[in-house]
């Protein structure tokens, strides 16, 4: 006798959770992580590991195939970010030069930005896949 319940399961399906509602596509959390702190400084240098936290609940809700490479690239982002802010700091005690330190401040923010975004690129585009799956399992049901 043969079973008709025969059904297909794509590999990288995602495993979702129970707060299904909670999840938002990923590239939203690009953008509120770019005009966001343009209205609203968050406190405790939120604006840079906020996205970056979000990111990683976001895919974990999602039951991301790609979750272990997404939270490594949010770390290893957020290290980058931290490593720039401790090397700027220990420059700044190095240097006792306030003309050099006035200077150099924009580039420092620059870098910063430049880590953030390339960061939420990174994470959120690799993301998108299983948002993607989890779009179209959503609509089958």
């Amino acid at each position: 006798m043969e079973n008709n319940n025969s059904s297909y399961h794509i590999i990288d399906e995602p495993k979702i959770k129970k707060w299904e509602h909670l999840i938002v596509n990923p590239v939203l959390i690009i953008f509120a992580g770019i005009l966001v702190p343009i209205f609203w400084t968050p406190p405790l240098g939120g604006k840079f590991w906020m996205p970056l936290l979000w990111l990683c609940v976001n895919g974990y809700l999602l039951g991301s195939a790609s979750f272990k490479k997404e939270v490594l690239f949010c770390v290893a982002g957020g290290l980058a970010i931290f490593a720039s802010m401790v090397a700027f700091g220990f420059y700044v005690t190095q240097q006792g030069d306030a003309a050099d330190i006035q200077q150099l401040a924009p580039y420092l923010r620059i870098t910063l930005n430049g880590l953030l975004f390339t960061t939420l690129y990174l994470a959120a585009f690799t993301q998108s896949k299983a948002f993607n799956l989890f779009l179209y399992i959503r609509k089958r049901q």
